[in-house]
């Protein structure tokens, strides 16, 4: 049970390792501008109003990756057995490190895209332009 234990918090400080290699945007790379008439402080409240708004948006999913490895890892050596607790914990990480990896929505690009367009729609909400978007925002 020792091992279990042990595996298992080598495989989360693992995951969390290989999910702190992604970047978390510092900012927007979405163009706005402040609507007609909008007194440019009130453009800047709505703007660190929609910076929060955007990093909370891709701050919940930052450890998904750690998850499926944790997961991984425990289910492996829970199912080995006592003599193969090891491989099967082994195992169980890689096969939950690929599929953190995988299906993670936080490589650099996609978080930042994630970001732009959490950013921009709650700037558009504001009531704010958003020069060159003639179709709606997804």
């Amino acid at each position: 049970m020792m091992k279990i234990i042990a595996y298992s918090t080598l495989a989360v400080g693992f995951a969390l390792v290989l999910t702190g290699c992604t970047t978390t945007p510092v900012g927007p790379h979405v163009e706005v501008l402040p609507a007609q008439g909008k007194p440019f402080e009130t453009f800047m409240e709505d703007e660190q109003t929609c910076r929060s708004y955007a990093q909370n948006s891709i701050v919940r999913s930052r450890y998904e990756p750690a998850s499926h490895s944790f997961a991984g890892a425990t289910a492996g050596a829970l199912s080995g057995g006592q003599a193969s607790t090891a491989s099967g914990g082994s195992a169980g990480l890689a096969a939950g490190s690929m599929l953190g990896v995988e299906t993670s929505p936080n490589s650099s690009e996609d978080a930042q895209q994630r970001y732009d367009i959490a950013y921009a729609k709650c700037m558009y909400a504001k009531g704010n332009q958003i020069p060159g978007s003639s179709q709606p925002l997804q």
